[in-house]
């Protein structure tokens, strides 16, 4: 049985399998993958996700003969049908879901002999190994830039590799690369704002005893800290709605009763074109918002004469870039990079790493030519109102590396002398 299903972005298509016993011959088993890899090869469309889930009889076990086959946690060993099932995993290039989430082995275990002596993991799921469920990247913790003690960690760390590169993105790699070295991994954050500071490190605990035998009574007790913490916040909150509405304090009884109101869910939607249809695929989509994106700063209205000023295009000085390291605004989410203005500002305030600095950016000035990488935005779209199908109800945000942020900020500051001879005329203020 197979269906396919419209996604916000592309298609799925997800078949479901019965594949034959243990006690069927080897024909009957070749033939029955035979059907299943030609009924994929003729229906599975371009860029299409594909989901094989099913009772395929097979034990995967836990060796990773192909890694990008089996995941890190596996059940059992491997008989002849696994052996059979990971090479029809790499001829169509998936990957069992299911092995690459850590679980206790009894949430492993699919079927169960009925003398109960037997117990094995013979249903699985088949993904696409684009779509392979991969670990979020860290992000370091910016608290911890507060001690003296990692900061310097973090300059020392990039000061021993400086001589290897010479070029601002190759600073800019170095410098992210070395702050989740030296720095800690960000805490995790927790949505309910019931959670007691207790509670928050229970569920800490929790999570490093998984697979222990505390790990019971651990999960036990988070339950009834949550269930505790929850019935508490309820009792505030009814509290605080009851005198507001006594002493007609309308904001704090709005404020309350909107963070006890559940949210709708946005609706999913597909992307169409100019005429009106759905796009279906990846490919089309993202060609749509190209298009779209080339009309939305396209303009056919003429240019205005360029005014020539006399001017001498020196390197920036060391005090230009100071300034305007200093200028890049903290809290703010980085470009394809991935280097924070934080992370920035502190290996800047070593010397040896301002000269290495200074010496790029005036290398970049004098050639011309700007890092490849450091032009990469990524963007991204905000849905504002109406049809979520329609590109011009979105708002769009390009999110530029924060060195890049550094140079256009030289350029700005460069331009407001000649800015302001246009503007002498007009009180403008050109500071800001």
């Amino acid at each position: 049985m197979a269906v396919r299903l419209k996604l916000k972005i592309g298609t799925l298509l997800v078949i479901a399998v019965y594949a034959p016993t243990s006690v069927a011959a080897d024909d009957v088993i070749s033939a029955f993958y035979h059907q299943l890899d030609r009924w994929i090869h003729d229906n599975l469309k371009t860029n299409e996700k594909l989901i094989v889930a099913g009772d395929f009889n097979a034990k995967l076990g836990t060796e990773r003969i192909n890694v990008s086959v089996l995941g890190p946690y596996g059940y059992g060993e491997r008989n002849e049908r696994g052996d059979r099932l990971i090479d029809f995993c790499t001829s169509n290039n998936l990957t069992a879901a299911h092995t690459w989430f850590r679980k206790r082995p009894s949430r492993k275990v699919t079927w169960t002999s009925r003398a109960n002596n037997a117990r094995n993991a013979i249903d699985h799921i088949l993904i696409d190994c684009a779509t392979k469920p991969t670990k979020q990247q860290p992000k370091p913790d910016l608290n911890s830039l507060r001690d003296p003690t990692t900061t310097q960690t973090l300059c020392d760390a990039v000061r021993d590799k400086l001589h290897e590169f010479n070029k601002l993105d190759e600073i800019s790699t170095l410098i992210h690369t070395n702050a989740v070295e030296a720095c800690n991994v960000a805490p995790f954050r927790i949505n309910q704002p019931y959670l007691t500071p207790t509670t928050i490190q229970l569920i800490q605990d929790k999570r490093e005893a998984r697979n222990t035998a505390d790990f019971p009574r651990l999960r036990n007790a988070v339950k009834r800290a949550c269930k505790g913490d929850m019935e508490k916040w309820l009792l505030q909150q009814v509290e605080t709605i009851n005198h507001a509405f006594s002493t007609n304090d309308t904001r704090t009884l709005f404020k309350t009763t909107n963070l006890l109101t559940v949210k709708p869910i946005a609706p999913l939607a597909n992307i169409k074109d100019k005429n009106g249809c759905v796009l279906l695929t990846v490919d089309d989509e993202v060609q749509r918002w190209e298009e779209y994106a080339r009309e939305l700063f396209h303009s056919d209205n003429q240019r205005p004469a360029v005014i020539r000023y006399p001017c001498t295009p020196h390197p920036p000085t060391s005090e230009e870039i100071n300034t305007a390291i200093k200028s890049l605004k903290n809290n703010k989410a980085p470009g394809s990079d991935l280097v924070l203005s934080e992370f920035i500002k502190s290996v800047a305030e070593d010397a040896h790493i301002r000269l290495a600095l200074d010496k790029a950016v005036q290398d970049m000035w004098l050639t011309g030519t700007w890092p490849y990488s450091l032009t990469n935005s990524s963007y991204i779209v905000l849905h504002k109102k109406n049809d979520r199908g329609n590109c011009s109800n979105y708002r769009t945000l390009a999110l530029i590396s924060h060195m890049s942020k550094m140079i256009l900020n030289i350029i700005q500051q460069r331009l407001i002398p000649f800015v302001a001879i246009e503007f002498q005329m007009h009180s403008v203020d050109l500071s800001r």
